[in-house]
């Protein structure tokens, strides 16, 4: 039977580059150079920072320690400035029957953060010639309906294909789930969300096709590319791609609901997709990972920047959702720290979070892996604690 999806119309989404390129044509080396032109002006009309860096660390922590518990679920945090750590802690059990504290080795369930290394390994592919940001999804599958016929992997990546999220239709509680299975469920839509590149919607499927495009693309499987690309030559050597091997994972955390202070198992077991989730990480991985990014070990500034920062639309409007990234810039609902630019990548699933954040312009990061469905600390009130407006 087929998926029937109710579809719509919104403005077109296109990348600034190709926007430029269809709008300024002959006249884009008239423009660089005018932008080339008022570089030394903006440099110097450019107003002073609007905050300042202080190192509250010991007020954070006993925010913290308000907030964990030594004989329940908990967390494991850490905070720096540069690679620096400012702050690092870790809270509760990892299972509530083993009783094994937390720590820095133990392993969590990143949920959408895997998307961080599905964009990562895309662009390295690109990097060498192995593929074009964009090539058709056609190009890569032969059964998917014709509907899919215009969507691109720079779709894919920005979450603009339009095509649904399965756990839209399958739930978050289904018990087995591969990525053939996934490409199944694309193959039997019959129509998009939105026609690609006019909209956004978070679409886990189009990760997993990634991953797929990964595996084909490389030769290799989603795992064994990720491992040999980053995890071996970062030192990753915990971090764990569960796929349908289905792994061994040492040091594992249970993932748990906080119902009303009494904590259920709602554990992540049965489901082996990858490349919109899919890896189990520890602190002490997380955190060369997110160095490594920032310091351009993994990608390039250009693409780095290609990652984070989401799509415009043709009016001038902006996607917050980039390549396995959110734009998570503080805004009037937390007027303590209005204005600053962070970047993010949320992971949410049954009894786990986790989220990188980091604050560019204030070289501030953050990891938390959560064995609970509740966030102990949002990146507003780290922000609120570091850095302080100047007079």
């Amino acid at each position: 039977m087929k998926i029937k999806i109710q579809s719509s119309s919104y403005i077109y989404i296109l990348p600034k580059n190709l926007i430029i390129k269809i709008f300024l044509g002959t006249y884009f080396k008239i423009v660089c150079l005018l932008v080339l032109l008022t570089i030394p002006l903006t440099a110097q009309l450019r107003p002073k920072p609007q905050f300042r860096f202080e190192d509250n660390s010991a007020q954070l922590s006993s925010y913290l320690d308000s907030r964990g518990n030594s004989q329940k679920p908990g967390f494991a945090f850490v905070v720096f400035r540069g690679d620096k750590v400012l702050l690092e802690k870790c809270y509760g059990i990892a299972s509530m029957d083993s009783r094994k504290p937390i720590t820095e080795n133990t392993m969590f369930y990143s949920a959408s953060i895997g998307k961080t290394f599905t964009s990562a390994a895309i662009l390295k592919l690109k990097e060498v010639g192995k593929l074009k940001l964009w090539d058709k999804l056609s190009k890569y599958f032969q059964n998917l309906p014709s509907c899919t016929k215009d969507i691109r992997i720079f779709n894919l990546l920005n979450h603009t294909s339009g095509l649904p999220d399965h756990y839209d239709f399958m739930g978050e509680n289904v018990k087995s789930l591969t990525n053939d299975d996934v490409v199944e469920f694309a193959e039997n839509i019959d129509s998009l969300l939105f026609e690609p590149g006019t909209d956004y919607l978070y679409s886990n499927t189009a990760y997993v096709l990634l991953a797929k495009i990964i595996e084909k693309v490389s030769e290799q499987s989603y795992a064994d590319f990720l491992r040999k690309t980053f995890f071996n030559p970062l030192g990753m050597s915990s971090t764990v791609v569960y796929d349908n091997t289905k792994p061994e994972i040492k040091n594992r955390a249970i993932g748990y609901n906080n119902e009303d202070g009494i904590f259920v198992e709602n554990d992540y077991r049965g489901i082996t997709t990858t490349g919109a989730g899919g890896i189990y990480i520890n602190l002490i991985d997380m955190k060369k990972w997110l160095l490594a990014l920032r310091s351009n070990k993994v990608l390039k500034p250009r693409e780095l920047e290609l990652v984070l920062k989401p799509p415009f639309t043709l009016s001038g409007q902006k996607s917050y959702m980039a390549m396995g990234w959110f734009d998570e810039t503080f805004g009037s609902k937390t007027p303590e720290v209005e204005g600053i630019t962070s970047y993010a990548a949320i992971g949410v699933l049954r009894g786990f979070r986790a989220v990188l954040q980091f604050m560019p312009d204030y070289d501030l990061s953050y990891i938390l892996l959560c064995n609970t469905n509740n966030f102990p600390v949002r990146g507003s009130k780290i922000a609120a604690v570091y850095l302080k407006k100047n007079d």
